[in-house]
């Protein structure tokens, strides 16, 4: 009888086992398929802007220098900026706004507390809708503590244009 309980407890180990198996193979599949779906997103470039200051987009310090910000296709609102080099590159959510008019140019919208500048909107030509982006913690903190704000406008050309 325990020659018996021996060889059914070494199945049951050996069916546990083939089923983390299982598991763990249908968890990798997933995962590939969801990675699959986030290479597959299209990017599509909808300006291109000289930015003359460093500045900080959410949490990421970004250099002054050349930059494209590309809407990555299904997801709308959600934007990269990326230097012209390819080293630099942020990935965000933006909140669309919705606004009355289409707009009539391809702009760039910072916030400036003393000498620091953050991206704060994405406009589009030809768009009734902007992009507003998220504040980092050090946007939230200056604001909380009364510094002043100031708007910086960039204006800047459309995604296919060449140069800037």
């Amino acid at each position: 009888m325990r020659t018996v309980n021996r060889i059914h407890r070494h199945f049951e180990k050996e069916k546990i086992h083939e089923i983390r198996t299982h598991h763990d193979y249908h968890t990798t599949v997933l995962l590939l398929a969801a990675a699959s779906v986030v290479v597959q997103a299209q990017e599509r470039p909808i300006l291109r802007a000289t930015v003359p200051f460093a500045f900080t987009v959410e949490n990421t310090a970004l250099p002054a220098g050349t930059y494209t910000v590309y809407v990555l296709a299904p997801y709308t609102m959600m934007i990269k900026v990326q230097s012209a080099d390819g080293r630099k590159a942020v990935m965000i959510a933006a909140i669309p706004s919705q606004e009355l008019k289409e707009s009539k140019q391809v702009k760039l919208v910072f916030h400036r507390f003393g000498n620091e500048y953050f991206l704060a909107q994405v406009w589009e030509q030809g768009s009734k809708v902007h992009r507003n982006l998220r504040s980092g913690n050090r946007a939230r903190e200056l604001a909380r503590n009364g510094d002043r704000t100031q708007f910086i406008t960039i204006l800047a050309n459309t995604g296919n244009d060449s140069h800037s």
